[in-house]
């Protein structure tokens, strides 16, 4: 008979919830993959994007929790934009703060602020090509196309009833760049780093042990026949 030996350790559980975004809009990219074009690839689309675009605040908020700040100076740099927030943990790290002109980061402001433009919907109004009417027995169809403005960093229409499967894609590619450029390039953050600094984890004495759902392994390597690659965060 097995006996299981009791453990009585002070410990907590730390949860972040940005292998859950990341997950999910690698999830969501393979459903618009599935639609090459209409409504249902704008759907999966959209959700995929979104989850991209809340991943980078997502990080500053995580990086930012490893810094012991207390009082009113809290409540101010809570209110900081994501990059900001990464600047003020690179800077009391001894380390530069991020390269605005550099191509990460200038993707990941624009998607910074493409969350922005979500979460505060205004109607939008952009040129339509009309073409010619088409007849069937039950009702006329006028086709049209739209005439999109896009995002010059990222390369994605600013409007996001067109988004499509590339449009995710490219979201989740500038994602996994900036993310890398700070965690790795920055950092050189270790699988032990990583844990502790942007991973769910269960906290006990002095170590992390990272509370990993096998779908992160599977959503996040899916995105290898994309050439996305996460393979930096080690979740395996």
């Amino acid at each position: 008979m097995k006996r299981k030996a009791q453990v009585d350790v002070p410990a907590r559980f730390r949860h972040t919830p940005l292998l859950d975004l990341l997950a999910d809009a690698a999830y969501h990219h393979q459903l618009a993959k599935q639609h090459p074009q209409g409504y249902e690839a704008s759907r999966s689309a959209r959700a995929s994007v979104v989850a991209s675009c809340l991943s980078i605040e997502c990080l500053a908020n995580c990086l930012l929790s490893t810094i012991d700040v207390n009082g009113p100076l809290a409540s101010e740099v809570d209110k900081m934009s994501a990059l900001g927030k990464i600047d003020i943990f690179l800077l009391l790290r001894g380390l530069e703060a991020i390269d605005r002109g550099g191509s990460a980061a200038q993707q990941a402001a624009e998607l910074i602020k493409a969350r922005n433009d979500y979460v505060h919907p205004k109607i939008s109004t952009f040129p339509a090509d009309l073409k010619p009417f088409e007849e069937s027995e039950t009702h006329f169809v006028l086709p049209f196309t739209v005439n999109a403005e896009f995002w010059p960093a990222l390369k994605i229409p600013k409007q996001s009833l067109v988004w499509d499967s590339t449009a995710s894609g490219r979201a989740l590619r500038a994602v996994a760049s900036f993310f890398s450029s700070i965690l790795i390039d920055r950092l050189g953050a270790s699988k032990d780093d990583l844990a502790k600094l942007i991973m769910p984890r269960v906290e006990f004495a002095h170590f992390a042990m990272p509370a990993v759902y096998e779908e992160y392994v599977v959503e996040l390597g899916k995105l290898a026949t994309d050439q996305i690659d996460f393979s930096f965060l080690q979740l395996q």
